[in-house]
């Protein structure tokens, strides 16, 4: 509602509004994407920890990112494929004035220089074989049954971070975070001592 009542032909009720409702938002991308000292990283370590991943899309790559992943195809019967678009209720114009646009250098620069490094580097994930995750439903995983080489298989991002010694193994990352994060699907067991075992 405090959006709707938002005046956006007014270049201060736009700062107002980005400040008090979204300043949270502000450079989430270099947050979630380098970690809580984004704002101290040289444009060197901005890079380095980019290197950890397998692909990350801007809005001009994204159907790249999508073919990698191997959903190019259109499910049997589905005779065609819709973007997801959202009705635009403001117009967006406003976020071209001086005002709006100096705000956003100064208190949004850490994105900006996020997103010129991702337009700049290249992506595994953009040339390979299109692959889908391996979702093991229904299993326990282990140390003794634990799958290295399928886990790094079906997470690329994590064999690069392997490789590149930010992670000690695909083991290590599953049981630490990867479990977590649902990374072989999210219908198995984890017993307790195998997290514990690795986050002794």
């Amino acid at each position: 509602m405090i959006v709707m009542s938002t005046d956006f032909s007014n270049p201060a009720s736009v700062l107002n509004l980005l400040v008090n409702l979204f300043g949270q938002h502000l450079n989430m991308q270099s947050r979630l994407l380098l970690g809580d000292d984004f704002e101290s990283l040289t444009d060197q370590e901005v890079r380095r920890r980019l290197e950890c991943y397998a692909c990350v899309a801007t809005e001009d790559t994204v159907g790249k990112l999508y073919s990698a992943f191997g959903f190019a195809e259109l499910p049997e019967g589905c005779e065609q494929l819709r973007e997801n678009v959202a009705r635009r209720y403001i117009d967006t114009a406003i976020f071209d004035s001086p005002q709006v646009r100096e705000f956003l250098a100064h208190r949004h620069r850490h994105d900006y220089r996020l997103y010129d490094a991702v337009k700049r580097m290249s992506w595994p994930a953009e040339a390979r074989a299109p692959v889908r995750p391996a979702l093991l439903g229904g299993r326990s995983f282990t140390f003794d049954n634990f799958d290295e080489q399928v886990y790094l298989d079906s997470n690329p991002d994590v064999a690069n971070a392997v490789k590149l010694g930010h992670v000690q193994s695909g083991r290590h990352h599953f049981f630490a975070t990867g479990h977590s994060e649902e990374r072989m699907g999210r219908h198995w067991v984890l017993p307790r001592a195998a997290v514990d075992e690795v986050t002794s």
